[in-house]
């Protein structure tokens, strides 16, 4: 599945059991080649994809740092196969999101969401009628 998010083309795939997420960027000869979100070849982040043993759904995170300028880029992502999932939040200590948006395929739903700021701590659950599905993270400090 591809989308186009803040600006660039993403991808979601399988691969080996494993849910991926990667940029997706043209070479000089106009190929299609899988990167980092700071252009290295690689992946954004994934996940094993074993759906059965996590209520339907997959909740990821990871993040770059650029340490020359001291410049943070964190990203959530996930993909949900439970019907009744029908709400993402994301939440850190100094904000909060609830209505991450779903990209909604035949199969799947996707979420894909860039923070620029530092990963940890932050809470990222998939919610039905505001109850807790699955979640994610190490949660929030008081």
């Amino acid at each position: 599945m591809i989308d186009q998010s803040y600006g660039e083309w993403v991808t979601f795939f399988e691969m080996n059991h494993s849910f991926h997420i990667s940029k997706l960027e043209k070479d000089w000869l106009g190929n299609w080649k899988l990167v980092h979100w700071d252009g290295e070849p690689g992946f954004i982040g994934g996940a094993a994809m074993d759906l059965s043993n996590n209520d339907g759904v997959i909740l990821g995170a990871s993040s770059i740092t650029n340490d020359h300028e001291n410049k943070h880029t964190s990203f959530y992502y996930g993909m949900i196969a439970n019907s009744k999932v029908d709400q993402i939040k994301l939440e850190k200590k100094e904000w909060t999101d609830k209505n991450v948006a779903l990209i909604e395929t035949e199969r799947y739903r996707f979420f894909f969401y860039v923070a620029y700021d530092r990963l940890d701590p932050f809470s990222l659950q998939a919610l039905s009628n505001g109850e807790v599905i699955q979640q994610f993270g190490g949660g929030i400090p008081d």
